[in-house]
């Protein structure tokens, strides 16, 4: 798994414009190989970019309404298949602006807080706009004694807030990758358990088309 997850991180810096899952795929048909995954990728016409829109909610007199920030376990931690991630960021700049603010350590918080005092310099770079250099940085300001501290630092130059939200996204991603991991997992054992005792097709089944017939690796002989 932790091979599998240090191909997929490698593939990810190495080609733009691609999601998690569509590396996975890619790296699936090549037999976990990086180097085709790679190449596989990059003939492969860019994706457009997706356009969204956001709607303000306002109160009845025009005001913007103040959005809630609280996290939720279930954003990160629930049963779902981690089709959706977080949607509350883990910072968020008007909250350390208020007067009296006490952070509180929510379970994506922590997780960000354990990432950024444990997390080697491959998996640093592996953030969205975590360079090398902002990723010795992050080690050499270590330990972190609680949230407030790591907050801190990331708003010192040449680091940025935006590395802990972007941490969050990253172990949001890998947490959903692990999970599909786990259910293919799950499903290959099944498979196993049912062919040894004697399931699955030898023969080409006669409801088929006749210019149709399944592959070897779609059989079991």
């Amino acid at each position: 798994m932790k091979e599998k997850e240090k191909s997929l991180n490698f593939v990810l810096r190495s080609v733009k414009g691609f999601d998690s899952m569509d590396v996975q795929d890619a790296l699936l048909q090549h037999g976990w190989s990086t180097e085709a995954a790679i190449a596989d990728l990059q003939s492969r016409p860019p994706k457009p970019a997706k356009r969204t829109f956001t709607i303000t909610p306002t109160s009845q007199n025009g005001n913007r309404l103040k959005k809630q920030r609280r996290d939720s376990a279930d954003d990160c931690g629930g049963d779902s298949d981690g089709a959706e991630y977080n949607k509350h960021n883990v910072f968020d700049s008007d909250d350390s602006e208020n007067e009296g603010y006490a952070p509180e350590m929510t379970l994506s918080r922590k997780e960000v807080y354990e990432f950024f005092n444990n997390a080697n310099i491959g998996e640093l770079t592996s953030i969205k706009s975590c360079s090398m250099k902002k990723a010795e940085i992050i080690i050499e300001n270590r330990p972190y004694r609680n949230w407030e501290e790591l907050v801190g630092r990331c708003q010192e130059k040449p680091l940025s807030t935006d590395l802990l939200n972007n941490c969050q996204e990253f172990i949001d991603k890998r947490n959903s990758l692990k999970k599909l991991m786990k259910k293919c997992k799950n499903i290959v054992l099944k498979l196993e358990k049912a062919v040894s005792e004697g399931a699955g097709i030898t023969e080409q089944p006669y409801t088929l088309n006749e210019g149709l017939k399944l592959s070897n690796y779609q059989m079991v002989s």
